[in-house]
């Protein structure tokens, strides 16, 4: 244990000064966004779907070393570029994922604004991921729920809209979680000690630097931009969630495959959709116990597993507000 807790502070202390130099040495991304249409967006990412599903490895020579992309570097354009959109880059920390497009729905009164508010509904696309190396049940899984809402229910609507994006994941060490369909995921994960642990200490130690130096709070993703969307004024009248919570429908029943991919493909393929329950919160008790509210859910009902998927669809992570 002594041995451990020695190599986990010389990772820390390695880590902070590689990761600070790369992000020193990085690119400050600063765009207008204009915004995207629907239909536009899912024609690229279903433009081009593997032949065969790739099992894309996270490690920490890629977070540090690669020429042309660092982890501090993909933090930073996280941050700044609100593109939907990019040329091809690759995803660091969830490299396998599975995109899907579907409506987002609230259907329950409630005191939240913009796409929060009772009513509202969305087109959404989906990118479910995995946020280690592992795609296949067994394995330390952390469960990723990425949504970009789009403020129209028409695919075909013609205008650029500017859209919100928020971010979910069920524990940042991974689980050994059979299914994708039992994960609860939010926006401020757990951080779980368990025996393999151990062995993510070093991508650990620059995940987390990297990200606090891009973000203040980089422990939780701010919802703000979801109860900012469709307000006219974002400085007022504006009431946001702390906490949301995704999990599937508990009518959801399990479909046992290795890969959580093919999980997911086979319940739109034989139910016709995978639907996800949407709660929020506002505050906890001591035991870190949250009031949720069920406001409404998520109906997805296309699938597909794509290079685009992976590699061109970006989430824009909000910076992080001390005031809301």
């Amino acid at each position: 244990m002594f041995r451990f807790i020695k190599l986990s502070t010389l990772y820390l202390f390695l880590s902070l000064v590689i990761v600070t130099f790369a992000y020193v040495g990085g690119h400050t991304y600063t765009y207008a966004y204009e915004g995207s249409q629907f239909e536009e967006t899912w024609d690229i990412i279903s433009s081009d779907p593997y032949s065969t599903l790739p099992h894309y490895d996270v490690s920490l020579w890629r977070f540090i070393f690669d020429p042309t992309n660092t982890l501090a570097q993909a933090s930073m354009r996280t941050i700044s570029n609100q593109e939907d959109i990019l040329p091809p880059f690759r995803k660091l920390v969830h490299p396998n994922g599975i995109c899907l497009r579907g409506i987002w729905q609230i259907n329950r009164k409630n005191k939240y604004s913009g796409y929060f508010k009772t009513g509202s509904k969305a087109l959404v696309i989906v990118r479910s991921s995995l946020a280690l190396s592992y795609a296949d049940s067994g394995h330390p899984r952390a469960l990723g729920f990425a949504a970009k809402i789009f403020p129209t229910t028409d695919p075909l609507d013609p205008r650029q809209l500017k859209t919100a994006n928020f971010f979910a994941v069920d524990d940042l060490t991974g689980t050994r979680i059979k299914h994708y369909t039992d994960g609860e995921m939010t926006n401020e994960p757990r951080i779980s000690l368990r025996p393999h642990t151990a062995l993510l200490a070093p991508i650990g130690a620059v995940s987390g630097i990297t990200f606090l130096l891009a973000d203040i709070m980089p422990g939780i993703r701010q919802l703000y931009p979801v109860s900012e969307l469709g307000e006219e004024n974002s400085n007022s009248n504006i009431v946001t969630p702390k906490w949301i919570k995704i999990s599937a429908s508990p009518y959801t029943i399990p479909i046992d495959e290795k890969d959580f991919r093919i999980e997911i493909l086979r319940q739109i393929r034989e139910n016709g959709k995978l639907s996800f329950q949407i709660a929020v919160a506002d505050h906890q008790n001591i035991l870190r116990q949250k009031n949720w509210q069920t406001i409404g859910h998520i109906d997805l009902i296309e699938a597909v597993v794509s290079e685009s998927c992976d590699k061109r669809l970006h989430f824009h992570h909000p910076p992080f507000k001390i005031t809301q």
